[in-house]
């Protein structure tokens, strides 16, 4: 096969680590020379009675790879990982649009302040300005700040996106469904 054929054939893939496992999966997984991907989230904490920016993994106990159906085996035995994600036996492709959104998501602490009612719970959205610009999901709060919930059907998991309401219009009255 050539590699042009081979890129073509390549999708991300989500993969379950061991838990708290995922740097040292990666760094097997580069290793063996597959292409990986872990998301993080900046979280402020408090250490030592100081506030400090910590980088976690944005879904704990899993990693990306992006590679093609015959590597599958290479990745599952890699130390540190538990399995590729799969349905009935056969692995799930994450989808483009649930990627562009992890990686819209990947680093961001979004604390925007709520400025506008407009908005209902349960609300179609989609984000028309700022940097999660396109992501879609359902309006859950509309207290002191706007929530969102995104949610990674490939995946299963869900996340709440504090967000600005004048940077929300609504969609149509259906489910959104992400497509690749």
């Amino acid at each position: 096969m050539t590699k042009h054929l081979e890129e073509e054939t390549k999708a991300w893939y989500a993969v379950y680590t061991r838990a708290r496992n995922e740097k040292k999966a990666m760094q097997a997984l580069h290793e063996r020379e597959v292409e990986a991907w872990l998301p993080l989230q900046k979280n402020l904490t408090l250490r030592k009675g100081k506030k400090v920016w910590q980088e976690k993994p944005l879904i704990p106990s899993y990693v990306f790879v992006h590679l093609a159906p015959r590597q599958h085996d290479t990745v599952r035995y890699t130390p540190g990982i538990s399995n590729v994600v799969s349905f009935r036996g056969s692995a799930i492709p994450v989808t483009q649009t649930e990627v562009k959104w992890l990686r819209m998501l990947e680093g961001h602490a979004s604390e925007l302040e709520h400025t506008g009612e407009s908005f209902a719970k349960g609300d179609k959205v989609e984000v028309i300005a700022g940097p999660f610009r396109g992501m879609q999901g359902t309006l859950c709060e509309t207290k002191q700040y706007t929530k969102m919930a995104v949610t990674l059907e490939s995946l299963n998991h869900t996340f709440l996106l504090k967000i600005d309401s004048r940077w929300l219009k609504k969609t149509a009255g259906q489910p959104i469904h992400a497509a690749g």
